[in-house]
């Protein structure tokens, strides 16, 4: 019974570290998660860019159920996301539906992050592939 309030602040800040996470990006939700986090403050990252989206999207909306347009996205998600988080990438936006992810270039070279982008979106095909 001691443990149980500090326990329940540990779920709680793991939960709002994955909430997060899922819509900031891994470095982002630790500074706001620090307290380092404001408005007018940016910051400068040398990194490859990954930019992903579904084709022929807009027409899969028109014609679907919104509870399987949803699911779709979802799906598509979870397999771009896990391919990207795979190789050291950080995911920074869901726009619709697109996917913006970085992979830094810093504690590794420009060229294996290219490396690594590029591992990150075989990975990500394969895994489309099987919801096609």
């Amino acid at each position: 019974r001691f443990a149980a309030a500090p326990l329940a602040a540990l779920a709680a800040r793991s939960a709002l570290s994955a909430l997060l996470e899922a819509y900031l990006g891994q470095r982002s939700a630790a500074q706001v998660l620090a307290g380092r986090s404001r408005r007018e403050v940016g910051e400068t990252i040398r990194a490859v860019l990954f930019y992903s989206d579904l084709r022929d999207f807009t027409a899969l909306s028109e014609e679907t159920d919104a509870e399987q347009v949803v699911a779709a996205l979802n799906a598509s998600f979870d397999r771009i996301a896990g391919a990207v988080h795979a190789f050291g990438g950080e995911v920074l936006k869901f726009i619709g539906d697109g996917v913006l992810a970085i992979f830094p270039v810093g504690e590794r070279s420009a060229s294996e992050a290219c490396e690594a982008a590029l591992r990150a979106i075989g990975a990500a095909r394969a895994g489309m592939a099987q919801l096609n």
